[in-house]
């Protein structure tokens, strides 16, 4: 699915023309190597069908971020992640099979593992949790972002949540990582912070004044 990375970054510089810097494409290969050895990719078996379904994930994050940042120059991030959330909503509508569900399960009392598996809470709760924080939140945030980064840069720097994925496992569920797992993590990490030091300039548009047809005002946000 990180293929989503290198990705943006081929089609910004093939079909936009955009000056792609030679630290950037270092940085798409970190982060790229960095995810394979923390998947320690070597001592996996894949699935054709899986590899299909992850490809086809990619093209559609990248897919996100290309036309995210296209998006946000018009108008505000909650205006593009509302819009994007809800023609999603309505796409799965048809193929989810939501109307089997018995009603009765939102209520059934299950319990959210790891440290806090003695706590039982109704299912609409983490259900809750997971629409707003762990769906709309981070897809309106990396818009957000698409106003001060290029889509390359917040691309790699969205492939920082598995860093902070172990964390989670580690604190909450008591998982470890190996040695080898642990260096791929710093390898993403040096990706991220070197993409960082390559970001190209990103000009601001303030979405009320694209809207007049007198001049627009832009700001350089670009690090000195």
């Amino acid at each position: 699915e990180y293929l989503a990375v290198l990705l943006v970054a081929l089609v910004a510089f093939f079909f936009f023309h955009e000056k792609v810097k030679a630290r950037l494409w270092a940085a798409i290969g970190l982060v790229l190597v960095g995810l394979a050895v923390v998947a320690q990719v070597w001592a996996s078996t894949l699935n054709a069908l899986g590899v299909l379904f992850g490809l086809a994930a990619a093209i559609c994050l990248a897919t996100y971020f290309l036309v995210g940042e296209k998006q946000v120059v018009r108008t505000s991030p909650l205006a593009v992640s509302f819009w994007t959330m809800s023609f999603a909503a309505i796409f799965w509508a048809f193929v989810s099979g939501w109307w089997q569900l018995d009603p009765t399960v939102f209520t059934a009392p299950v319990d959210l593992g790891g440290q806090g598996a003695e706590l039982l809470v109704p299912m609409w709760l983490p259900l809750a949790w997971n629409v707003a924080l762990g769906s709309f939140a981070p897809f309106m945030l990396s818009l957000a972002s698409l106003r001060y980064l290029t889509a390359t840069a917040a691309g790699i720097v969205a492939s920082s949540e598995v860093v902070f994925a172990f964390a989670v496992a580690w604190l909450w569920l008591g998982e470890t990582l190996g040695l080898v797992q642990i260096v791929g993590a710093a390898v993403v990490l040096a990706g991220i912070i070197l993409a960082q030091t390559a970001r190209s300039t990103k000009t601001v548009v303030d979405a009320d004044l694209a809207l007049n047809t007198g001049p627009i005002t832009t700001v350089d946000v670009s690090p000195r």
